[in-house]
């Protein structure tokens, strides 16, 4: 009897093993949060909206984006959270109403989507690399930045920074969020 109950403990910790096995390789496909580029402009073309996808380059660290809109028109930057990637705002950049209105961005942050994925940095890291992008794609209209979760942090310190101010952040468990932003005084001879 304790030899068939050892026989049976040993082939469930293996099929437990497998399991797991078999979890943790679906894990890295499942949980990336991302539409492959493919994917998401035949279904963007099937609504007769054009979207393109672009990547640059910043300290060797790959930023990927998707565009939708005319390049004429004012921008709305959108900056997903975590976890996540651009097509978390998939839904705005396919509105026909926002399409009349703005160009639409939506940036994959540093370590998700297609922007190094699970090569993350900390906020202030991200938005420095984040940063020239805005610069880059200006198109000298209004600009309006979106985010959501940890991109809606990573939007004020970026912003914060470019007109020379400076943000602190202060986070007690129990006690709540403490933010602080320090901007420049604008002298008047």
């Amino acid at each position: 009897m304790k030899k068939i109950l050892r026989i049976f403990l040993r082939m469930i910790a293996i099929l437990i093993g497998i399991i797991l096995i078999t979890w943790v390789i679906a894990a890295q496909f499942i949980f990336q949060f991302r539409t492959p580029d493919r994917a998401a402009r035949k279904q963007f073309s099937d609504n007769d909206i054009k979207i393109d996808f672009s990547t640059y380059t910043i300290e060797g660290r790959n930023i990927h984006y998707a565009k939708t809109g005319n390049d004429t028109l004012p921008t709305l930057f959108f900056i997903h959270g975590s976890p996540g990637a651009w097509d978390v705002f998939e839904g705005y950049l396919a509105n026909k109403q926002l399409l009349e209105k703005f160009r639409m961005i939506s940036v994959d942050r540093p370590g998700f989507g297609y922007s190094d994925f699970g090569r993350s940095e900390n906020l202030a890291t991200q938005s420095t690399m984040i940063s020239p992008l805005f610069h880059q794609l200006d198109n000298g209209k209004s600009r309006y930045l979106v985010g959501h979760s940890s991109g809606g942090p990573l939007i004020i310190k970026e912003r914060v920074r470019a007109i020379g101010g400076q943000l602190a952040i202060e986070s007690r468990p129990g006690r709540g969020s403490r933010l602080e932003v320090q901007v420049p005084q604008e002298r008047h001879g």
